[in-house]
């Protein structure tokens, strides 16, 4: 019983193929960023595979890394070129390993206090029995035993400021599942 309630879980947190959203075309969403201020929108961060199940590139052979809104949490709008840039340095693409993963460098998490020695998330596909997944992997620090999160989220609060760029950082959340017991995780970093 506890293997099938894994199972289950472990299944919620791989991005399968949506499609959908005919503007992206099919596309793996492999994360969600929720913040305080409209939470009812909802950035979707996704990339693309090919038949192989391989990350596809872009048309500077980096991984394929998008965004777009889900309004309401449900309806579809692009993403501005101004916020887009924005969360490009928020979640910076590191250099591609191999055709099957990639890193997302997580520089809000240098902003606040966590013992995370690499903050970055690691995004993997695969095959299966029933067609291409990706994931969504973060190693967490020492105080939280060095577990790797399954993530599936994260939840942004920040507050507004008068100067440049308008926001203060509060706190970031990770939320997602242990990957050895299946707990569901929720570890919120803050100054």
């Amino acid at each position: 019983m506890a293997s099938l309630i894994l199972l289950t879980f472990m299944h919620s947190v791989m991005a399968v193929e949506i499609t959908t959203i005919p503007q992206v075309g099919p596309h793996f969403r492999i994360l969600t960023l929720e913040k305080n201020e409209n939470p009812q929108n909802i950035l979707a961060i996704y990339t693309k595979l090919n038949g192989a199940c391989e990350i596809e590139d872009d048309s500077k052979s980096r991984p394929v890394l998008d965004y777009y809104w889900l309004m309401d949490r449900q309806r579809y709008k692009p993403l501005n070129l101004l916020i887009r840039r924005g969360v490009s340095r928020r979640l910076s693409l590191a250099p591609q390993s191999n055709k099957n993963s990639f890193s997302l460098n997580v520089n809000d998490l240098r902003e606040l206090k966590t013992d995370i020695a690499n903050p970055s998330i690691t995004v993997t596909s695969r095959k299966t029995d029933t067609g291409c997944v990706a994931q969504a992997r973060m190693q967490l620090g020492p105080s939280d035993g060095e577990r790797t999160l399954l993530l599936t989220g994260i939840y942004s609060e920040s507050s507004k400021t008068f100067l440049p760029p308008f926001r203060k950082l509060l706190s970031l959340t990770l939320e997602g599942i242990d990957a050895k017991t299946g707990e569901v995780v929720r570890k919120t970093y803050s100054h």
